[in-house]
């Protein structure tokens, strides 16, 4: 709608939109509305289209059930990768639970403490079994498992020879 039309609208009210001219196949033309028995079919694929789109957005039930099961499965095989940070196991760890809790399944702490110590790469295999052996792991909850884990990465670190970077300042005398 152009500046003149929109100023002409708000004068003289709504005015009754221009009809575009449809061409059939036989080639006439017709500035005609489709029969009333055309629009109920076009009724019917739009609103199945909305339904499809609503499935799609949504998801279905089945959806549900495979992103349910998936996230289980992703629990039950949670491990730490080679190479990867303390702090990026528990990030994906607590995403998981998360996950877990959004579909209603709920753990106890001591089993996801305990399913955290026991994924864990080797090199944390020693604090795990001193965590095993001196904390109560039904007291507490992942968030303070991480924080006493926390504690001995520099000692982890070294033996998996993940030194910290250091930052070498150099001088440009040509510069």
């Amino acid at each position: 709608m152009d500046g003149e039309a929109m100023i002409n609208s708000i004068k003289h009210g709504d005015q009754p939109l221009p009809r575009v001219t449809q061409v059939s196949i036989a080639g006439t033309s017709s500035t005609e509305q489709p029969p009333l028995k055309d629009k109920s079919k076009c009724n019917k694929i739009a609103k199945d289209l909305w339904d499809a789109l609503a499935r799609h957005m949504l998801g279905s039930e089945y959806d549900e059930q495979d992103r349910k099961a998936a996230v289980l499965y992703e629990y039950e095989t949670f491990k730490a990768t080679e190479g990867e940070l303390l702090l990026d196991t528990y990030i994906r760890y607590l995403q998981i639970i998360n996950d877990l809790k959004k579909y209603g399944y709920s753990k106890e702490n001591c089993e996801l403490n305990f399913k955290f110590l026991n994924s864990l790469q080797p090199d944390w295999k020693r604090y795990a079994t001193m965590m095993r052996q001196n904390k109560n792991l039904m007291d507490i909850n992942i968030d303070a498992l991480y924080n006493i884990l926390k504690q001995n990465l520099g000692d982890v670190n070294d033996a998996m020879g993940l030194k910290k970077k250091t930052i070498v300042v150099t001088y440009d005398t040509l510069a």
